[in-house]
């Protein structure tokens, strides 16, 4: 007669069965028993998924970058693939828009700051083009960096109040090999901004490179092609100083990119 408790001792203690199949049975055994972790976690939860449909693991991504959100569903991401970011929720999202620039003419004033000699240039901007109204070369003198610093900004400042720029454009700081001059050269740009801004005009910065590059067609132009192209974009003498050149291309610079924004801006509207 079969012995019932005998057999199930001999299957416990796993006599008589090949390797092989006491392995899978085994590993039937553990997955039954993730699955029933699951379950009553699944359960403890109200039988039902969370808010938004995110299902939230315990055990965490095996990818090693586990992206949460509320499409995530526990299958790993790459965060180098820019299409398995995408979000359809953000689509309805409102995109801020940037400030359109200000209607013409206006006034623009161009600077290229510096400790010694810092360069202006006034210009008038319309749709057609650009007019020359002033242009010089601001020289500090005197052994004393605070003075000339001083003297900066009262030259900048009397400009501002003479000639009311709507904006003013200056040149973006780059990085000098010599530490100190490169310390000098911003604290000159710091007088010069105070001062431009002092009556409500507001500020723009361009690279070199761009400027260049607006004026000439060319970012690594030397500084005799600047010249002449100030020249003829405003039918005017050759500049005194290179800086006051400088000055004017900034101007330029600025007066164009506006004007192009403003093309830009009426052709998205038709």
């Amino acid at each position: 007669m079969f012995d019932t408790t005998g057999h199930m001792q001999q299957c416990r203690s796993g006599e008589g069965q090949i390797p092989g199949e006491r392995q899978h049975q085994r590993g039937s055994f553990l997955s039954l028993a993730d699955t029933g972790e699951w379950n009553l976690q699944f359960c403890q939860r109200g039988g039902a998924f969370p808010q938004g449909g995110v299902v939230r693991r315990t055990g965490g991504c095996r990818c090693g970058v586990h992206v949460q959100s509320r499409y995530h569903t526990g299958m790993p991401r790459s965060a180098s693939r820019s299409w398995r970011r995408f979000d359809p929720a953000a689509i309805d999202k409102p995109v801020a828009m940037a400030a359109a620039p200000a209607s013409f003419p206006r006034r623009v004033l161009g600077l290229d700051p510096g400790s010694l000699r810092t360069g202006y240039g006034v210009i008038d901007c319309s749709v057609r083009g650009e007019k020359h109204v002033a242009s010089g070369c601001i020289r500090a003198t005197g052994d004393d960096f605070a003075g000339r610093l001083r003297q900066i900004h009262e030259a900048v400042l009397a400009l501002v109040i003479e000639y009311r720029p709507d904006e003013v454009a200056i040149e973006k700081v780059f990085v000098h090999r010599n530490v100190d001059s490169a310390l000098k050269l911003g604290q000159a740009r710091g007088a010069v901004i105070c001062a431009a801004v002092a009556r409500g005009a507001s500020m723009h910065e361009y690279a070199p490179r761009a400027i260049k590059l607006a004026v000439v067609g060319t970012g690594a132009a030397d500084k005799a092609q600047v010249s002449h192209m100030v020249q003829a974009m405003l039918t005017i003498g050759q500049p005194t100083t290179a800086d006051v050149s400088d000055a004017l291309a900034v101007a330029l610079c600025h007066g164009q990119a506006q004007r192009a924004a403003l093309r830009l801006i009426a052709g998205l509207r038709q």
